[in-house]
């Protein structure tokens, strides 16, 4: 009787569980989420000026870059802007922009590096912070392109060695108020893509 109630409970268990009910489990939600916005229709030797916005899909505050620029940018990268043309074709960089470059030596960031996100709450970068995709790549002609742009940020991190000395990856955070220290070594790294945004070149 005791094996029987064992193989019943086993088999109810069995039948609960999301696999048994052909359920998948649902990928990790991104932590934040990029939109761009810009210009439609341009014409050769115009700005392309776009406005990027981050948004925390979190539940938790997070600390990201400042619009302002500063230390905090020398974490925030990836590939950045890309341009296709209606074929998906990229268009091809100009010479001596194609090459993003990182602080190898490690930045030491300053409470105005950065910026706190609520739950929710979103944050935009204008141009001077994002750059103009227009100086990077060769337009060949008019014609209809699709720009999108990328970004990576790799959150600090510190630890303490063996030896008692302090360790920090992605920039150093020992000159932090130690609120901000304490979100920001929360907040997670993240790689995002925006949406894709349709240009008009007359």
């Amino acid at each position: 009787m005791y094996r029987v109630a064992i193989r019943f409970l086993l088999l109810a268990l069995a039948l609960m569980s999301p696999a048994s009910q052909g359920q998948i489990a649902e990928p990790a939600k991104p932590a934040v989420e990029l939109a761009i916005s810009g210009p439609q229709v341009v014409h050769r030797g115009d700005n392309l000026w776009f406005t990027a916005t981050l948004t925390n899909r979190s539940g938790e505050v997070l600390a990201v870059p400042s619009p302002k620029g500063g230390n905090g940018w020398w974490y925030m990268g990836g590939p950045g802007w890309k341009i296709v043309d209606k074929s998906g074709k990229q268009l091809k960089f100009k010479p001596g922009t194609a090459c993003l470059c990182d602080n190898p030596g490690g930045a030491s960031f300053r409470d105005g590096d950065f910026v706190l996100l609520e739950p929710g709450a979103k944050i935009e970068y204008q141009h001077e912070a994002i750059g103009d995709p227009s100086d990077k790549f060769i337009f060949p002609r008019g014609g209809t392109f699709f720009a999108s742009l990328s970004w990576s940020f790799c959150a600090p991190r510190v630890k303490t060695m063996d030896n008692g000395s302090l360790a920090y990856t992605c920039g150093v955070t020992r000159s932090l108020s130690q609120p901000l220290k304490d979100v920001l070594e929360r907040s997670p790294s993240f790689e995002v893509q925006s949406n894709v945004w349709k240009i008009s070149l007359k």
